[in-house]
């Protein structure tokens, strides 16, 4: 899952995958939520460290 996120940070997609560069990627590690039930999609982004307000579930036209 971390290629993915850094190749997105570096703007190095191509082919298919090109709309996806400049987006801001946030890893999300599944494991965490082992031997609980999975929360919203919204409160995943909780342990993710960025800035109150940057982060929006759905995003609001920001990449």
């Amino acid at each position: 899952m971390r290629r993915p996120a850094v190749t997105a940070a570096r703007g190095a997609f191509t082919g298919e995958l090109t709309d996806w560069n400049g987006l801001t990627p946030m890893l999300v590690k599944p494991r965490e939520y082992s031997g609980r039930a999975l929360p919203a999609p919204e409160a995943m982004l909780d342990g993710v460290a960025a800035p109150r307000g940057v982060v929006r579930c759905p995003p609001t036209g920001a990449r």
